[in-house]
């Protein structure tokens, strides 16, 4: 776009980046700067939008290998972010997205699920990624933040997850609690 048609003190502002489907902090992260690969993984609304549009098309997987080849703790930082919750959310929603593409891309959040239950935008994709697993999942799932139940009934949106997840039965009774999740989930 013609830089001429930009107010003056954005003309050469470094923060303005024209594409926003690839946030400035991403590509940032990327460059032979280490001070700058430190900055947190941000996705803008728009960015967010454009990539959700992209997984409903008949081939997702452009988005979904570069979904891949962010650095491990890229997809929770993702999924703590609002726009990136909802890209998350498209993730698990696409009927066009290949079901061991979604489980690869969930097992890459194990070990942040108890961060997960208590950030605003994170709980949500704990419930959206609760909803559409299958029974081995939800154990995976349950018994990792089983340990962590003292803290999420805490936190008032840990105790929503507990609740929804079930986890009090789950350390009581897990045959019960098994019996009682056994064909409650979407298949992946």
């Amino acid at each position: 776009f013609p830089i001429h048609s930009l107010p003056s003190p954005f003309r050469h502002s470094p923060s303005i980046h024209p594409f926003p489907a690839i946030p400035h902090s991403y590509i940032s992260r990327h460059s032979r700067f280490p001070a700058l690969r430190a900055q947190p993984l941000l996705v803008s609304p728009c960015g967010s939008r454009a990539l959700q549009s992209l997984l409903h098309f008949r081939d997702p997987s452009p988005v979904l290998r570069a979904l891949r080849a962010l650095p491990r703790p890229a997809l929770p930082a993702l999924a703590r972010s609002g726009p990136g919750s909802r890209l998350w959310d498209a993730i698990l929603a696409s009927k066009t997205v290949p079901k061991p593409a979604k489980k690869r891309l969930l097992k890459r959040l194990q070990g942040h699920w108890a961060a997960l239950a208590k950030d605003r935008s994170g709980s949500r994709v704990l419930d959206t990624a609760w909803a559409c697993s299958p029974l081995p999942q939800r154990v995976l799932m349950a018994a990792e933040l089983a340990p962590h139940l003292p803290e999420l009934l805490r936190d008032p949106l840990g105790r929503g997850a507990a609740r929804t997840l079930g986890l009090e039965l789950f350390r009581r009774d897990r045959p019960r609690w098994e019996g009682l999740h056994r064909g409650r989930g979407l298949s992946l």
